[in-house]
């Protein structure tokens, strides 16, 4: 968990890139889908597909029935907003 606090925030739609270096979908792009409410983090709707071994919501038998299988947990210290 995150607990450094950030001067920039999160809002629900904003466009974000991943801009943390070390980060596996460094340069990926998506949209804030839902802001936690326990930490500055929000889970982003990434625009292209995520490997299945990132994904906190796993495909079953290759099947992708979960909408929120392509989104993503971000804190604004990994991203730039757009």
């Amino acid at each position: 968990m995150n607990t450094k606090k950030s001067v920039k925030q999160f809002e629900k739609s904003i466009r974000v890139c991943i801009s943390d270096k070390e980060h596996p979908l460094f340069g990926k792009s998506g949209q804030v889908v839902r802001i936690r409410l326990c930490d500055e983090g929000a889970w982003c709707n990434m625009d292209e597909p995520i490997p299945n071994e990132l994904s906190c919501f796993k495909s079953i038998n290759g099947l992708d029935e979960d909408t929120r299988r392509n989104h993503v947990l971000l804190y604004p210290d990994q991203v730039d907003f757009l």
